[in-house]
């Protein structure tokens, strides 16, 4: 195993072990933000049923549809919120000259920055979405594997539009704000059938905010399973994670350290 390999498996293993007993000692604030998140989801699931159950159908796209839909966006969610937490940190991290203390630590230092948080209640959270797909959507076991394979990889592509917001601090100063938007927006865009969507908003989420892709790529795969959406799906995750880590070590050449001393233990 290579040495980067290697030290990165390790950092992961330390902050699991971590967060794992953190959320030991305080189970009362895990609960409670779990069941927040529980009740949210719940409420969109319920909207769609309710309104499928009302139309039974939007240009073609039916209630199971929108429910492959959430329950790959929602695990892909949980993952990336689970196990990379700081994706959404990344421009106040930026702008508060916390960098420094991951460039300077060992490891890969955007891997290092973005498992140092981990939101445990996430990982029970990907239990339910996991659930809802499976009693929803009744899949044959091969569309099992395929959607566990389709929700990492738009995990990934979360992680990565926040990196890749959270990358704005490295030329704009303090843009947290903004890096959190472009995330939002992002993900909400995701969660909507994309053939609600006409004319020049359709063609924004094709491209400029290409939400489109994970919108519609994973309905196919597990419609008709086959090897163009899912070589599609692997195509465009790969390109985020590519641009992300390419907007990272593109503005940390330009990084300045931040003036706050920080004791980290």
């Amino acid at each position: 195993m290579r040495p980067e390999l290697a030290k990165g498996f390790q950092i992961l293993q330390a902050y699991l072990r971590l967060h794992l007993l953190t959320a030991a000692q305080y189970p009362a604030g895990l609960a409670v933000r779990l069941l927040g998140n529980l009740l949210n989801d719940a409420t969109w699931l319920a909207f769609w049923w309710l309104m499928f159950h009302r139309f039974t159908s939007l240009r073609g796209w039916e209630v199971r549809d929108v429910f492959v839909l959430w329950s790959v966006c929602g695990l892909g969610f949980s993952l990336a919120s689970g196990f990379t937490g700081n994706f959404m940190e990344l421009a106040r991290i930026v702008s508060e000259g916390g960098l420094d203390y991951y460039l300077q630590a060992p490891g890969p230092p955007l891997f290092h920055l973005l498992v140092s948080r981990m939101e445990v209640e996430s990982w029970l959270e990907a239990a339910f979405w996991a659930a809802v797909f499976a009693v929803f959507v009744s899949p044959a076991p091969a569309a099992i594997g395929l959607y566990l394979a389709a929700s990492a990889m738009v995990g990934a592509v979360f992680a990565s539009v926040g990196v890749l917001a959270g990358s704005l601090a490295f030329v704009a100063g303090s843009a947290e704000g903004l890096a959190r938007e472009v995330v939002n927006v992002f993900v909400t865009l995701a969660t909507y059938p994309p053939v609600i969507f006409r004319g020049a908003a359709r063609v924004l989420i094709f491209t400029l905010i290409p939400a489109g892709f994970v919108s519609l790529l994973p309905v196919e795969l597990i419609r008709s399973p086959g090897w163009l959406p899912l070589a599609l799906l692997a195509g465009f995750s790969s390109a985020m994670v590519g641009a992300a880590w390419l907007a990272f070590h593109s503005g940390r050449r330009s990084y300045e350290s931040g003036s706050v001393v920080r004791l980290r233990l």
